[in-house]
C-alpha cells in the first residue's frame, strides 16, 4: 500500500459533511455504498506510515496515480453510467450532441451569416473543430465540477484526489473517441478519406487534454467555494469559443494586423492541426506547436500546485 503522507493525515482527519438522509444518489445508504465500492478498489497491503513530502515538488505523483488505476478504471465506468442514466436515448446522446451542434453552426454561421470555411465544405469544416472543442469544453466542466460531485468521498478515505478531475478528463475523452469515429466517417462522405497524418491526431488531443485540466484544476476549488462560478466559466468557454477557428476560418475573416496574435492561442493551433491531421486543411505541426505545449505544461503543473494546496480546505466547505 503506498506510503501514507504528512498531507494524507490531514486529509484522512478531516471532518466530514453531514449527510442528510433521503433516498436519491446523494442519500446516506448511496454514499455509503459508493464509500465501500472505493475502499474495495484501494490499493492492497499492510499499511505503514511515513511522513514524507508527497509528489516531489510539483506535487504530482505519477506512480501514486499508478497505484491507484483500480479506483480511476471504477470512478471513470460510474461516470460514464451516471452522465446518461434517466435519459431516453441514453448513450445514443454521445453521438447526437456533436451533431445538433455542428448542423446548428452550420445552419447559422454557414447558411445565414456565410462565414468563410477555406477549401472545405462548411458542414464539414465546422463538425471536425465542433468534435474537438467538445471534447474540451466537456473535459474543462468536467474536471472544474468534479471535487463538489464527488463530495461524499472527501474525508472519507485517502486516495490522491487528483484521481477525481483526471477521470473527468478520461470519461471526455471517451466520449470524443466516438463521436472521432463518426468524424472519419463524415469526412470520408465528403470525399475525404483518411491518409496517414491521422496517426498525428493524438498530439492535437494531448495538448487539448492538458489544457483542459490544467484550467479545470485551477477552477475546481473555487466552484466548491463559490457555486457561481461553474456559471461563470459556462461563459466564458462560450467567449473562448469564438475566439478559436470553429465556426469561421482565419483566412478572410481575422483581420491580417492580428494574425499573428490570434495564433498564439493554444486552442487555435489543436484546433488546426487537428484539422489538418484530418482534412489536410490548416496548419501542418511546427513551431506553434511546440509553442502550445510550453504554454498548456506550465498551465497544468501550476493547476496542479494550486490544487493540492486547496484540496484540504475543502471538506469543511463541500
Amino acid at each position: 500500500m503506498p506510503a501514507v503522507t504528512a498531507e494524507q493525515q490531514d486529509d484522512a482527519t478531516s471532518p466530514t459533511p453531514p449527510v442528510e438522509a433521503s433516498a436519491g444518489p446523494g442519500s446516506e445508504l448511496s454514499n455509503t455504498s459508493l464509500l465501500a465500492e472505493v475502499l474495495a478498489r484501494l490499493p492492497a497491503g499492510e499499511a505503514v506510515t511515513h511522513i514524507r513530502p508527497s509528489g516531489g515538488r510539483l506535487g504530482l505523483d505519477l506512480k501514486e496515480l499508478w497505484d491507484y488505476r483500480e479506483l480511476v478504471y471504477f470512478l471513470f465506468m460510474r461516470k460514464i453510467k451516471a452522465d446518461h442514466r434517466q435519459m431516453a436515448l441514453g448513450p445514443l446522446w454521445l453521438i447526437l450532441r456533436p451533431v445538433l451542434s455542428a448542423v446548428l453552426y452550420t445552419l447559422i454561421f454557414g447558411t445565414l451569416a456565410k462565414l468563410p470555411s477555406g477549401n472545405l465544405p462548411y458542414a464539414l469544416y465546422n463538425f471536425s473543430a465542433v468534435v474537438l472543442w467538445t471534447f474540451f469544453t466537456a473535459s474543462v466542466v468536467g474536471a472544474s465540477t468534479s471535487l463538489l460531485e464527488n463530495r461524499q468521498l472527501l474525508g472519507k478515505v485517502y486516495f490522491p484526489r487528483i484521481v477525481i478531475p483526471v477521470v473527468a478528463v478520461l470519461s471526455s475523452l471517451f466520449t470524443f473517441g466516438i463521436s472521432f469515429v463518426i468524424l472519419i466517417l463524415v469526412a470520408i462522405g465528403f470525399g475525404y478519406p483518411p491518409t496517414p497524418m491521422l496517426l498525428l491526431v493524438p498530439i492535437y488531443v494531448l495538448l487539448t487534454g492538458l489544457i483542459a485540466l490544467g484550467i479545470g484544476l485551477w477552477f475546481a476549488p473555487w466552484v466548491v467555494h463559490y457555486r457561481d462560478v461553474a456559471n461563470l466559466l459556462d461563459y466564458g468557454l462560450l467567449a473562448y469559443m469564438y475566439l478559436c477557428p470553429i465556426v469561421y476560418a482565419i483566412e478572410g475573416f481575422v483581420p491580417a494586423k492580428y494574425e499573428t496574435l490570434y495564433r498564439l492561442n493554444p486552442m487555435t493551433n489543436a484546433i488546426q492541426g487537428f484539422r489538418w491531421c484530418l482534412l489536410g486543411e490548416g496548419d501542418p505541426p511546427g513551431a506553434l506547436l511546440a509553442l502550445s505545449f510550453a504554454l498548456a505544461l506550465p498551465l497544468v503543473l501550476s493547476g496542479v500546485l494550486t490544487f493540492r494546496r486547496a484540496v484540504r480546505s475543502i471538506v469543511d466547505v463541500a
